[in-house]
C-alpha cells in the first residue's frame, strides 16, 4: 500500500470510512457494490490502480497506478434529487481549490467536469446518482493525473498532470484531503441554500466555459442560451 490511510482518515473527519484496494474494475461500480450494503456513510472508495475506469459520456479514464489518483465518494445526498447534478459542480470547485492548496498549483474549470491547466486536462469527475424506490444515493468519481508522464496516443496532446507544471513529486494524500475537505464545506453551503446562488461567483471566477453558470449549475452560454448538459 503506498497511500497512508491512516493520514487521510486523521485528517478528513467527515467520512465514515475508507475502503481501500489495490486494484479494482472502477472505484465507481465498487461504490455503486457498497451502497447495496453500506449504510454508513460518506465512504471514500480508494484504488492503486483502476483497469476499467469511465468518464463521461462513456469514455475511459487512464489510470496509472501511483501515478494518479482514482478515488469515489460515496454519499447519500441531503438535497432534492433534481439537485444532485449540482454535486458535479462543487466538486470541480473542491478539486480545484484541493490541487491549489496541496501544490500551489492553480486549475481552470472546464464545464462542467475537467479540471484544466494550459488548455489540458488534469482531471475529470463523473457523478452518478441511482433512484430505486426508496433508494437513493450519489457516486462521485475523481481520477486526478498527478505525476503521470506518458499517455495514449489519442488523448497525448489534450491530457498532463500535476507534476508538468509543479516539476515535483506531489503527496497524493495532501490532494486527496484537501480536495474532501473542501468538498464538505461546499456541501454544507449547497444543503443549506439548496442551490448554488452563493457559490456561482466562485466557480465562474474559474470557469473557461460560456459565460458561467447560473445558480442551478446550468452553463450560461455568450448569447443567452442556457445549456443543463452536454460537451461545450
Amino acid at each position: 500500500m503506498t497511500y497512508d490511510i491512516d493520514k487521510i482518515k486523521r485528517e478528513c473527519k467527515r467520512l465514515s470510512g475508507i475502503h481501500y484496494l489495490e486494484e479494482v474494475d472502477s472505484t465507481n461500480l465498487e461504490a455503486k457494490r457498497l451502497a447495496a450494503y453500506c449504510t454508513d456513510e460518506p465512504i471514500l472508495v480508494l484504488a492503486e490502480k483502476q483497469l476499467n475506469g469511465r468518464g463521461r459520456l462513456g469514455r475511459s479514464w487512464t489510470n496509472s497506478g501511483k501515478d494518479a489518483i482514482a478515488m469515489s465518494l460515496l454519499l447519500r445526498p441531503e438535497i432534492s434529487p433534481d439537485r444532485v447534478s449540482m454535486l458535479t459542480i462543487i466538486t470541480a470547485m473542491a478539486v480545484s481549490a484541493g490541487i491549489r492548496k496541496a501544490t500551489g498549483l492553480t486549475t481552470d474549470i472546464k464545464w462542467p467536469n475537467d479540471l484544466k491547466v494550459g488548455g489540458k486536462k488534469i482531471c475529470g469527475i463523473l457523478s452518478e446518482s441511482v433512484f430505486s424506490g426508496k433508494e437513493f444515493y450519489s457516486v462521485i468519481g475523481i481520477g486526478i493525473n498527478v505525476s503521470t508522464e506518458i499517455f495514449p496516443d489519442d488523448i497525448s496532446s489534450i491530457a498532463a498532470s500535476i507534476k508538468e507544471f509543479t516539476k515535483k513529486e506531489e503527496n497524493r494524500e495532501d490532494i486527496i484531503i484537501e480536495s474532501i475537505k473542501e468538498f464538505f464545506v461546499l456541501y454544507d453551503r449547497l444543503c443549506l441554500d439548496g442551490n448554488l446562488r452563493n457559490l456561482t461567483d466562485e466557480y465562474n471566477s474559474k470557469c473557461i466555459s460560456g459565460s458561467g453558470i447560473n445558480q442551478f449549475g446550468e452553463l450560461v452560454m455568450e448569447d443567452g442560451t442556457v445549456r443543463r448538459s452536454g460537451e461545450v
